[in-house]
């Protein structure tokens, strides 16, 4: 379910958005850059989740720098940033240097209700 191949995670753009996030499946969008040294810092945290949480959320990244009608609609500002999402309603949003155990908490508190 979750789109991992050789332990990276499937990059989905502006133009495949809502063929794949849609349904009332749970999302776990991650919003980086390549130049963004916090980012590389939360992604093996994200490769960690999206082998945690196989068959619970789908978690997918999403470049900033390709992709500025994702970054208006979900007002990002600052990167890296999370975000959660289930029948396209936010439920989660966080920012800046994330440790495994917030998001983990988080995450769990929404697919557990």
């Amino acid at each position: 379910m979750n789109k991992i191949i050789n332990s990276k995670l499937i990059e989905i753009s502006d133009s495949n958005f809502k063929n794949i996030i849609k349904g009332e499946k749970f999302f776990l969008l991650y919003f980086w850059a390549n130049w963004c040294n916090s980012c590389k810092s939360v992604l093996p945290i994200i490769k960690d989740l999206s082998i945690k949480y196989y068959n619970k959320i789908y978690i997918y990244k999403i470049n900033i720098e390709f992709n500025k009608i994702l970054v208006k609609k979900y007002n990002i500002i600052t990167i890296p940033t999370l975000i959660l999402l289930r029948n396209d309603i936010l439920l989660y949003k966080i920012s800046g240097l994330i440790t495994k155990k917030i998001i983990k908490k988080k995450i769990d508190f929404f697919i557990k209700k």
